[in-house]
């Protein structure tokens, strides 16, 4: 994969994280047409039906202080959610190119290592990642230990360190951010910065989006993020 599988997939790669969204609703139709002969049959029974009784009283609105919601801190809930996903967490990676899926990520970060499949073009790999290596096994095949040195596989690690934070919107359970860090922090060259789409739901990073070009094409990646479903340490494999 000329654009390097793990770090594109589990990284979080410069970007220049924008809503691409757009476009308001479609305007409604009215729900009577002027000139509709059921309309003015409608009307006029309507206005045979004897006037509406007045109402006896009148409740007056409640009075008192306005409600207050204090603003959120988002560096300071960004940073508690990536603390306490520490021990570990599972995710499910997708990035896709020019709107089609291109690679599927699925796996346990637990410590300091992570174990996870891999899909690309309908072949599966599997890896191991730990501080003193990474091993990969394809499919029907063995295990064997990369020369290149362990690769990026922590798909929060950026977030705890980042240069500025934005909220978006927040509620009791969910708040929604910008997280701006530096490229480096990324594995990437460069003094530059990256933004990235970050949800927080209940005090646990559950996604993280952005944008990005591979080889000049657009590509988005989405991360998904719960409870570790293995958490055994992740260990070489024998």
């Amino acid at each position: 994969m000329a654009w390097g599988l793990v770090p594109v997939v589990l990284g979080l790669a410069a970007l220049g994280c924008s809503d691409d969204g757009g476009g308001g609703a479609d305007s409604l139709a009215p729900l009577v047409t002027v000139g509709d002969p059921a309309a003015a049959t409608t009307a006029a029974a309507a206005s045979t039906l004897p006037p509406a009784s007045a109402p006896t009283s009148i409740v007056a609105p409640a009075t008192g202080p306005p409600t207050t919601v204090a603003p959120v801190d988002g560096a300071t809930v960004l940073g508690a959610a990536v603390a306490a996903m520490a021990a570990g967490y599972h995710y499910r990676s997708t990035v896709t190119v020019d709107g089609a899926v291109a690679v599927e990520a699925d796996g346990d970060r637990v410590g300091d290592g992570t174990r996870l499949g891999v899909t690309r073009d309908g072949t599966s790999v599997r890896y191991v990642i730990t501080p003193e290596g990474t091993w990969v096994m394809p499919d029907g095949g063995e295990w064997d230990q990369l020369d290149t040195p362990a690769a990026t596989s922590d798909p929060i690690g950026a977030l705890a360190a980042p240069t500025a934070v934005s909220v978006l919107s927040s509620s009791p359970d969910v708040v929604s951010m910008v997280v701006t860090v530096p490229s480096s922090s990324l594995g990437l060259p460069g003094d530059g910065t990256a933004d990235l789409n970050v949800t927080i739901t209940n005090g646990m990073v559950t996604s993280v989006a952005y944008r990005t070009a591979v080889d000049g094409r657009d590509a988005a990646v989405e991360t998904e993020l719960g409870p570790v479903v293995d958490p055994s340490a992740v260990v070489p494999p024998v």
